[in-house]
């Protein structure tokens, strides 16, 4: 299994809308930032980090990321988890950016994918 890569997921909602999940093998965390998930005033911004995030032993992908509708939750290779709620002001469909060797599953037509330039 190939160890963990650093690089951002991006969950484009619209054009100023997005959740931001940040691997960062050299820190061994995965850090999921809200911050700019919503327009809305009311909603929480904060971000959530999970610490030996990484198993390059594992039989897993480093992390996994499921989407359904404002739920977003982030499994990491070492068992680690964090699970948010998103309120952005547009509906789907949405977009996820990732690194280009990343490997996304589409259950519904909620996101379209996209990778990210310069990434692997």
């Amino acid at each position: 299994m190939p160890a963990a890569q650093t690089g951002t997921v991006r969950l484009r909602f619209c054009e100023t809308e997005h959740l931001d999940i940040a691997l960062d093998a050299d820190a061994n965390t995965v850090s999921v930032d809200r911050s700019r998930a919503s327009a809305d005033p009311r909603a929480d911004g904060g971000c959530a980090v999970a610490t030996g995030a990484f198993d390059d032993l594992a039989d897993r992908p480093a992390v996994r990321v499921l989407v359904d509708g404002s739920v977003v939750e982030i499994f990491t290779s070492a068992g680690r988890s964090v699970t948010t709620r998103v309120y952005p002001t547009q509906v789907p469909p949405w977009t996820i950016q990732a690194p280009a060797r990343a490997l996304v599953w589409q259950l519904g037509r909620t996101v379209t994918t996209e990778a990210v330039p310069g990434h692997r």
